[in-house]
């Protein structure tokens, strides 16, 4: 079965931290040892050595940035830049006992899209193998842009329903697949993942480094393209319970 969350999109606020954007649910205490053995990446949207994931103390808040996300269209481009996506496969390890499920996702973002253009990016969550506690295959946390739409973006998805991974064992391999796309690849428009849209840093960062990406793709094909690119950052929230006996 699955399942695209509902969303909440926050026009022209600026993030809060991670801890307080993220506020889902709080599940019983999870595992004492949580442990990342090993991390994959597939994808036309994360060549190697552009990816990197962290966990914060609880293994509760995980923040996987990748930093060579490019779609393009208009002219002088092709098909293959037309969509951008990357699959990071993370391997779990934990307390014997427990399961995890997705509880929210968070992007930030500048977005200029005209009118009858339309911007998407779309996490998907899923686990490898096996098919996920309560029959949910996979939750898919969508982002939409129509225009006539200019300014800042700040998304938090929380969905509500929940994919829980298996309780057969200490470890879980979890699937996010994310991917990011503009149409009509004719329209000039523009979603921006700013590098420097990090909690507590200034707006004025983003908005210099916007006209720098302006100027670059206006030099290359002789006027603004469709554009998503720079540091893309995707946070989740984790909860964990202990396995129904």
């Amino acid at each position: 079965m699955h399942y695209t969350s509902a969303l909440a999109l926050f026009l022209g606020v600026a993030a809060a931290a991670p801890s307080a954007q993220l506020n889902a649910p709080q599940a019983s205490e999870g595992p004492s040892t949580i442990k990342i053995n090993g991390i994959s990446l597939l994808g036309t949207g994360c060549p190697a050595g552009t990816a990197d994931v962290q966990v914060d103390a609880t293994g509760e808040l995980f923040e996987a940035t990748f930093s060579a996300y490019e779609v393009l269209t208009g002219p002088g481009t092709k098909a293959s830049d037309w969509r951008k996506n990357c699959k990071l496969t993370m391997n779990l390890e934990f307390d014997r006992g427990f399961q995890f499920s997705i509880m929210a996702t968070d992007m930030i973002g500048y977005a200029e899209i005209p009118n009858g253009a339309h911007g998407s990016c779309k996490n998907t969550f899923s686990f490898t193998g096996q098919t996920s506690s309560g029959g949910i295959d996979k939750v898919d946390f969508d982002l939409g842009l129509d225009g006539h739409y200019s300014g800042d973006f700040d998304l938090h998805a929380d969905p509500g329903i929940f994919s829980w991974s298996p309780c057969d064992g200490s470890t879980a391999i979890l699937n996010m697949n994310t991917q990011c796309a503009i149409s009509p690849t004719s329209e000039s428009a523009l979603i921006a993942v700013c590098p420097f849209q990090k909690p507590g840093r200034a707006g004025g960062d983003c908005r210099a480094w916007l006209e720098k990406v302006k100027g670059k793709l206006g030099a290359k094909n002789g006027k603004q393209v469709d554009h998503v690119s720079g540091k893309l950052t995707v946070q989740f929230r984790l909860a964990w319970r202990p396995c129904p006996n």
